[in-house]
């Protein structure tokens, strides 16, 4: 067997060279790639969490001092880090620590939320305001009494978020009802929401208490205009000029032609390659590579151009 480039096939040199000087037009990998957590919303840029982080910090400092004042002793908060889930992920996935759940509700959308509250750190807070902390950790139920004082603890930190919330951002009203899960969170599971979470400085990556909010409803909190839904009518134009200002691209093609790569190789200037269109055929106007239209070569202000004949019918 004669070797590819030996003197019994002069062009496939040419050929070779051709392909070796070619460059490359695909774009280079990038430097780094990282696996996107599909199972994990990313409804919030980086600085839109920041903004959620600086409203979680003046949180904490609002409720610190507030329960300060009510405990008669120092309650040193501080903001977890900012967190978002799903939905069904928020239902399967309890925290670890044993939690109250008591209902809210958001103004003005109506839309649900959770507050969660760890079982621990509420009966220290009640057994706090009843002067006996230390039976406060007995696991029992919450007597009336202790009951009503939980909900006190509960009205500092919903009263602290509408304060620090202002009239931009969405106001929480609660309900008295104490659950033992979340799993009467009413939404779809691919609902995303957003966890504000507080802990103590001593454990500041455990939420003593947190909250669950939509992330529609949450984004007056990372500096966004309020959520509004749009009726079928008004959405209909919108995503319509929405549409008819997206770009795309066209080719005009003349025509094809089929070439044996030992005549492709020994094209010089001047050759004429014959195509498969006769002189008067209509060409074709591509979109993303779906003939479209029949259309006629034409000059137009000194480039060339396409006159557009009629509506290709025919399947592409």
């Amino acid at each position: 067997m004669t070797p590819l480039g030996s003197q019994a096939h002069p062009w496939a040199d040419r050929f070779l060279a051709a392909v070796r000087g070619r460059k490359s037009t695909a774009p280079p990998p990038p430097a780094e790639a990282a696996d996107y957590d599909f199972t994990k919303p990313c409804c919030f840029t980086r600085v839109q969490l920041e903004r959620l982080g600086e409203f979680a910090d003046r949180l904490a400092k609002s409720a610190s001092q507030t329960l300060s004042h009510e405990l008669h002793g120092p309650v040193p908060l501080a903001a977890t880090p900012i967190a978002q889930h799903y939905l069904s992920a928020v239902r399967a996935n309890p925290p670890e620590q044993p939690s109250f759940y008591v209902p809210l509700t958001l103004h003005p959308s109506r839309g649900p939320g959770m507050l969660v509250l760890s079982k621990a750190q509420a009966r220290t807070w009640v057994g706090t305001l009843l002067g006996s902390g230390a039976a406060s950790q007995e696991d029992r139920p919450l007597s009336e009494l202790e009951t009503s004082l939980m909900f006190d603890v509960v009205h500092v930190v919903v009263e602290c978020f509408n304060a620090c919330a202002g009239t931009a951002g969405p106001t929480l009203e609660y309900q008295e009802q104490l659950l033992e899960n979340c799993r009467s969170l009413s939404g779809q599971d691919a609902q995303e929401f957003l966890h504000l979470g507080l802990g103590l400085e001593s454990a500041p990556q455990q939420a003593a208490v947190a909250l669950l909010l939509p992330v529609e409803d949450s984004g007056p909190l990372a500096g966004l205009p309020p959520a509004r839904k749009a009726s079928p009518e008004q959405t209909r134009p919108l995503m319509l000029t929405h549409l008819q200002q997206a770009p795309l691209g066209i080719q005009v093609l003349l025509g094809s032609a089929r070439l044996k790569v030992g005549e492709l190789v020994q094209l010089q200037a001047g050759d004429v390659v014959l195509l498969d269109r006769r002189v008067g055929d209509p060409a074709e106007l591509l979109v993303s590579g779906r003939r479209l239209f029949q259309v006629a070569p034409v000059a137009s202000k000194g480039h060339y151009a396409a006159q557009v004949i009629w509506l290709d019918q025919s399947p592409a």
